[in-house]
């Protein structure tokens, strides 16, 4: 439905341990073929590279959503095997939308307003997580350096 009711480009992003031919054939059964279809992509790339590059990461139950929020990308949870999986920690506070239905993906991405979504989630960070002043760039450096392959040397005060 997502294809069909929005005009999104999706990016799976497969897990390490998972095989794109899987998504292909997940792919193939609804009908959608992957190497005509220019708006949906599976990939192996370079995560923080997708994470940069998009206006939204949507995550079943990783981390890696708290990790697109302190990017400055804005992150939403897909949850519909709850209480099987649990809810990420970062999900529950309701500054990063949980999501249970595919109805309700398609209803963010309808109404979707990045800047106001970015605006909320940085806010969660200062007030639950307690990320305040530059630790939040801080943060980001050091994410930024390890895919540029350095760290950053750390600066003593």
């Amino acid at each position: 439905p997502i294809l069909n009711e929005t005009d999104w480009q999706i990016i799976i992003k497969i897990h390490p341990m998972e095989k794109i031919s899987f998504y292909h054939s997940i792919l193939s059964e609804l009908g959608i073929n992957v190497d005509t279809n220019d708006r949906i992509c599976v990939t192996d790339g370079d995560l923080y590279s997708l994470i940069g590059r998009s206006h939204l990461l949507l995550t079943t139950r990783s981390n890696v959503g708290i990790e697109a929020v302190i990017l400055g990308t804005p992150a939403a949870s897909y949850n519909p095997w709850t209480p099987d999986l649990l809810d990420p920690p970062y999900a529950k506070h309701g500054s990063v939308p949980l999501l249970r239905e595919p109805s309700d993906v398609v209803s963010l991405l309808t109404d979707w307003n990045g800047d106001k979504e970015r605006a909320r989630q940085e806010r969660m960070l200062d007030e639950l997580y307690m990320v305040r002043g530059n630790s939040i760039a801080t943060i980001a450096a050091l994410i930024q350096a390890e895919m540029a392959g350095s760290t950053p040397q750390s600066k003593r005060t």
